[in-house]
């Protein structure tokens, strides 16, 4: 055997015109799928990727508004600063908040 099959189409008046047929539906489905798989690839880049979920704070190296009044009435405790110096930074740290 050669390995090539040959069909007979007995029942069909014109052959050779019902094989073009065969094969321009077939082109026809292989680009149709071709159409879809690009179409589903093109989507899938298309679409809104998942919601983006909000950054956590940045952490900062700065001690916290509590810590740093804290701070500074020990400062003004132990006599570093005065109170005027203690009042004026006490409203820096209060309007930073």
């Amino acid at each position: 055997m050669s390995g090539v099959e040959q069909v007979i189409l007995s029942d069909v008046p014109n052959p050779r015109e019902a094989v073009n047929v065969i094969n321009q539906v077939a082109h026809q489905a292989r680009m149709n799928a071709q159409t879809v798989a690009n179409t589903r690839h093109i989507s899938s880049n298309a679409a809104p990727s998942a919601p983006v979920e909000p950054a956590a704070p940045a952490v900062s190296n700065e001690p916290d508004a509590m810590e740093q009044l804290a701070k500074l009435g020990q400062l003004r405790d132990a006599g570093v600063l005065t109170e005027e110096e203690f009042a004026q930074k006490k409203a820096e740290i209060l309007a930073r908040m």
